[in-house]
């Protein structure tokens, strides 16, 4: 990061976000997993009513929730600093880097420069 007059490191950040966005669908697809498998077992165990359902993966399911937001908030700041850095500066991050997670582009030193949609 030249010429940036915060300490904030944006790519930093927008990985964070990338990373809990991973995590986050990652546990989404165990909810939604673990969801099948208690509702087949609620299905077959008629016999006597056990207390569990599919329900039980719905904590998980908020959780993942919680940390996507926490993750695209985090994208938020590091972009806001991005352009703070810009306009302080006349530099900073090129404009790829300033597009943050929202393109999926990234800074040349960042990693990923490529978008959601493929362009």
């Amino acid at each position: 990061m030249s010429h940036a007059t915060s300490s904030a490191d944006p790519l930093a950040l927008w990985r964070y976000q990338r990373a809990a966005e991973e995590r986050s669908q990652q546990v989404l697809a165990e909810a939604d997993r673990l969801a099948a498998a208690l509702s087949a077992v609620q299905a077959t165990c008629t016999e006597y009513p056990l207390g569990i359902d599919a329900a039980l993966a719905d904590p998980l399911r908020a959780h993942a929730r919680r940390d996507q937001a926490l993750g695209e908030w985090v994208r938020q700041i590091g972009a806001a600093f991005a352009r703070a850095d810009q306009g302080a500066s006349g530099g900073g991050l090129d404009a790829a880097a300033a597009d943050g997670p929202t393109g999926q582009r990234y800074h040349s030193t960042g990693d990923l420069v490529s978008s959601k949609t493929g362009a």
